[in-house]
This record gives structure tokens, sequence and C-alpha cells, in this order.
């Protein structure tokens, strides 16, 4: 009990800084370059009200205007920087505050269920864990189960599925902290793919994939068995990062996740 209120008391406290805090943006001799970071693209009247748009999008990092054109980006933007003299970019101030609130939030956690039970953020209390899953010391909010054998991307969606769980979706630098430790240098699918090269990687709530390795995304040709392999559509996560991979790959343990 006493670890939940110290979690609720973290969780409140940074939120009352970032309600304290009014957004304010740096201004930049930058040029985005890609449009890869691209979240929105609208017509506004002033460059005020186009960082205005951006304050009240939590994965807005940087805003552009120019001509009335209104763009926002997120923080893959950093990626893409080139100095020129000529144009401004407006860098939100408190975007790493924001991605403090939402990780503490993601990680608020009651640890007083029993080890088969874990805590339900929709149901606000204790619930058991399927057959043969498991609580992971630290991860208050799922169960997991891992299966052993090779599998690729859609293979490993499926065998979750068939369990009504899905695949791994660690959101929080501390689930990926969790999985570094127990499964080191081990390559292992996590539940989020593009259509096109150059998407953005999303997991299945919409929200955006956070925590890639340096380069990563990129999409590029994949040599696998001695074939080429021309995308490199869905994730995989190893040593704590993301890096995209081509979903024939063949990795082993499948890990699968349930909550409610």
């Amino acid at each position: 009990m006493c670890q939940f209120l110290i979690a609720f008391l973290l969780a409140f406290n940074l939120a009352n800084r970032l309600l304290t805090q009014l957004d304010t943006f740096w201004v930049r001799k930058y040029q985005i370059t890609s449009t890869d970071s691209l979240l929105l693209k609208v017509s506004t009247t002033s460059k005020f009200h186009c960082m205005a748009k951006c304050s009240i999008n939590s994965y807005c990092m940087f805003a552009t205007y120019d001509n009335k054109e209104c763009c926002l980006y997120n923080q893959d933007a950093r990626k893409k920087l080139n100095f020129s003299v000529d144009n401004n970019i407006y860098e939100k101030k408190n975007f790493e505050l924001i991605e403090e609130v939402k990780e503490a939030i993601q990680n608020f956690g009651y640890d007083g269920c029993a080890s088969n039970q874990f805590w339900s953020i929709v149901m606000s209390g204790c619930i058991p864990c399927p057959n043969n899953f498991s609580k992971y010391n630290g991860l208050y909010h799922s169960c997991y189960l891992e299966i052993d054998g090779l599998k690729n991307f859609n293979q490993a969606k499926s065998a979750c599925r068939d369990k009504n769980a899905f695949l791994l979706t660690p959101k929080t630098s501390t689930e990926r902290q969790f999985f570094k430790d127990r499964h080191s240098s081990k390559m292992i699918w996590v539940d989020s793919s593009i259509v096109n090269v150059g998407d953005r990687f999303k997991w299945p709530d919409g929200s955006s994939v956070n925590g890639f390795a340096f380069f990563e995304p990129n999409g590029g040709i994949y040599l696998h068995n001695w074939r080429w392999y021309p995308f490199e559509r869905s994730l995989i996560i190893q040593n704590g990062v993301f890096r995209d991979y081509n979903e024939f790959g063949l990795f082993d343990p499948t890990i699968c996740q349930y909550q409610e």
C-alpha cells in the first residue's frame, strides 16, 4: 500500500508541475528536412495559433509556421534538423516533462495484488492472470506468457491471439529495461508494424512508438537465409531498444501480454 501511495504522489506531483507551467517555446534556427515525423499539417491564422495546437498535442515537440501553414512534428524530428539562418522552428520547452508525466501514469501501479493477479486500471482492482500467464515483478498492469519456438511476426501475433492476448507492447522505459535484463540480446517481436516503409510506427491504441535504437527505424533491405527482403515493416525489441525488421524473421521466444 505504501508503494501505491508513493507512485500516486509522484504522478500527482509531476502532473501538478505540468499544469502550473504554461507551454512556452524555444525559437530555433533550424529546418526539419523530412516529413517522417509529421503529426499534422493545417492552415492557421498566426504562428501563435500554430503553437497553441502544438501545446495541446502531447506528442508534438516542434512546430513550424510559414505562409499560414502550420506543421506539427513529434520528437523523431530531432534526427532531421539542419541549421538554417532563414528558417525558424518552435520547440516545446516542457516536452520532456510531459513525457515524465505520461510514463509516471503508465508505471503507476498497486502491488498489493496476489502473485497471480495484476492491477487493472479500467476495473480499478486486482484481476486474475489467465491460466499459464504470470505477473512479472515491477510490471503491475499485465500478465505475460512466453512461448518457446521460432516464429515470424504474423505467427507470433497469431499465437498470442489464440491465447486471447496480444503481442508484447513495452511502451515505457521501465518495461523495456525489464525485458532487456530478462532476455539480454535476444530479438523479440513487439506489437507494431507499418504498411509502407516511411510510415510511423504506432501501438495498437494509436500512440507513437518511442525508444528506437540509433539510426532506427531505417526501413532498409534485409538479408535473411541468403535471400534479400526489401522492407522492414515490423518491430523487434533487442537490448531494450526497438529496431525495424522484416516480418519473415524467426525469433524465440514469443511473449504474449494480457491486460484489461
